[in-house]
């Protein structure tokens, strides 16, 4: 697979980006400041039924992984 999750940011708000992160071809994090708090979105692109279980289990636990690094 080749392609790249991402995301599109408007000019105004770049000064806002304060973390970008490709974790693999499947998932990304882009980690902004808001007005009074840091927010944190996940773009992901989870494999479909007819991967193997392997491959679904990999990615699950990398999210999970991801998630879980996230500061509250």
């Amino acid at each position: 697979m080749n392609l790249i999750a991402g995301f599109y940011v408007s000019g105004k708000f770049l000064m806002y980006v304060k973390d970008f992160r490709i974790i693999n071809d499947r998932i990304s994090c882009l980690r902004f400041k808001a007005k009074w708090f840091f927010c944190t979105l996940i773009n992901v692109h989870a494999p479909t039924n007819e991967k193997t279980e392997e491959i679904k289990e990999e990615f699950y636990n990398l999210l999970e992984q991801n998630i879980s690094k996230i500061a509250r």
